[in-house]
């Protein structure tokens, strides 16, 4: 990874500054509720082409601490630090073309991350490897993504590609090791027609990551594990050398309706399928197991933008998991052959959400929002049965206003708070037959997972226009969640920007 690569990449898209965009409509724009809000310009690159109609370019410096009392999930650690810059560049060169593209660089530290040796865990769970020390790791991710969407008539077509690489270590045994490789592209294309957007989007991943932990002190008294789900993991190939490689990818499409006047029904519809091999490196390239991972989206909605913005909308979300174990014979001259597979594990989301938004534009303009669900996680292992499940509601309410000071300063203050309340939960657990201490981890996570929760943060983000016509701002926002019984998190943001 050469860091030279980002900082040519950010000295050209800074040097790429050709059109004058009027800054406040930029600036309004991009703060804007609806237009955050609603994710169907992401997913097409036709779509986000015409997402803004002003150009901006942005270089962004930004700093990122969260604490939690006791870890929510332990494999993901109690808390982290992060620095990162950015920059991002949207122009449109006519009313009918837009290029963008965004590179950047973070660093983050993460404390206490035990069950986990594994870069990408929310990716690639429960298919992980493991030890029952863990310790503090260290990450770098490069990212960087560009685009284009024009149009050709009534058509608009557009591409987009991205590309993360990554890499997570731990310089104390057990020295865990992740590096990461990830790309992805979207095809998109949108055509009006009855006074509507009518857009589909294909998009194809491409992932890797090599994953090992080595050992200075092969005396520490460590564990390793190849974790399977639940707490279940591969005992015959466990060992104080796993070297593993995991190999996949996967495609998705989308359709979306979306308005061509300022209001109007909107609604989209996208699945996607991935599957992700992990494979045993040590023991002659074996493939040990297979996650498939399923996703559909729904969504449909009404919304009215102008003086003043109104949006209703419900969003439907399901998500499936499950992973194939393979059934491997007597080796022969270090040969292991695949004599078959079982679905061991399983893993369900359901996610089921109203929001609503209104809104006043104008000098001073504001926004407040609503969001009401419902979700059901279920998780199950084949044998020995373990199962969990714990179903939650939630409710949030967010509000934004946008203030000019005077001619040069402006002020963005967003507060938000909301409450996530247990509605059922259930688990099944072999405990007679596990370890101490993955009995321990599995009840820690569970019973983070059935609290009930109260969020509430606060943003506020200063703008000052200079001479020249360029901005420079500072954002600082705090976030909290405090849990019953007895956790909590605090995280704060600070932002650094400039906008050309």
């Amino acid at each position: 990874m050469n860091r030279k690569l980002l900082v040519l990449n950010i000295f050209l898209t800074v040097s790429c500054l050709g059109y004058a965009a009027p800054k406040d409509s930029a600036y309004i724009e991009r703060q804007n509720m609806l237009k955050t809000g609603l994710g169907q310009y992401d997913v097409n690159p036709a779509f986000y082409g015409r997402k803004y109609l002003f150009s901006q370019n942005e270089l962004q410096l930004g700093f990122l601490h969260d604490r939690q009392k006791l870890a929510y999930v332990e494999q993901k650690g109690d808390g982290c630090f992060a620095t990162r810059i950015r920059t991002e560049s949207y122009i449109r060169l006519s009313k009918r073309s837009t290029v963008w593209g965004m590179a950047s660089y973070r660093t983050r530290n993460t404390k206490h991350i035990r069950w986990n040796n594994t870069a990408d865990y929310d990716l690639l769970a429960p298919d992980v490897t493991a030890d029952s020390v863990g310790g503090d790791t260290k990450n770098e991710q490069y990212y960087f993504r560009g685009g284009y969407a024009g149009s050709y008539g009534r058509w608009t077509i557009g591409a987009e590609a991205e590309f993360r690489a990554e890499q997570e270590y731990r310089q104390r045994d057990p020295r865990m090791r992740g590096v990461v490789s990830d790309l992805n592209i979207r095809l998109g294309a949108t055509r009006e027609w009855l006074s509507y957007r009518w857009g589909v989007a294909l998009s194809g991943n491409v992932y890797r990551q090599r994953n090992d932990v080595k050992f200075y002190n092969f005396d520490g008294g460590y564990s390793q594990y190849l974790m399977t789900g639940l707490g279940e993991n591969y005992h015959r190939f466990a060992d104080n050398k796993p070297d593993v490689q995991y190999r996949g990818g996967g495609v998705g499409i989308s359709l979306q309706m979306m308005p061509a006047t300022s209001q109007g029904w909107l609604a989209s519809v996208s699945t996607s399928e991935h599957r992700y091999e992990r494979i045993l490196v040590s023991y002659n390239s074996l493939p040990l197991t297979t996650l498939y991972h399923q996703q559909i989206d729904l969504m449909v909605g009404w919304k009215r933008e102008g003086d003043s913005d109104f949006a209703i909308w419900g969003e439907y979300r399901w998500n499936k998991r499950s992973s194939d174990e393979s059934i491997v014979g007597a080796s022969s001259v270090n040969v292991y052959p695949v004599e078959g597979t079982l679905t061991m594990y399983k893993y369900d989301i359901t996610d089921a959400s109203i929001h609503a938004l209104y809104g006043r534009n104008g000098r001073h303009p504001w926004h407040l929002g609503i969001d009401a669900g419902y979700q059901n996680r279920h998780s199950s292992y084949a044998y020995p049965e373990r199962k969990m499940n714990v179903a939650r509601g939630y409710a949030l309410v967010k509000a934004q206003r946008m203030t000019s000071l005077d001619d040069r300063w402006k002020l963005l203050t967003t507060i938000y708070t909301g409450y996530t309340k247990k509605l059922s939960s259930h688990i099944v657990m072999p405990y007679a037959i596990m370890e101490k201490s993955i009995s321990e981890m599995i009840a820690s996570n569970y019973r983070f997972a059935c609290t009930d929760d109260f969020q509430g943060g606060v943003s506020v983000r200063a703008d000052y226009q200079m001479r020249g016509g360029n901005t420079i701002y500072f954002q600082l926002a705090g976030d909290v969640i405090v849990s019953r019984p007895e956790n909590n998190e605090q995280q704060v943001v600070c932002t650094l920007g400039i906008t050309f």
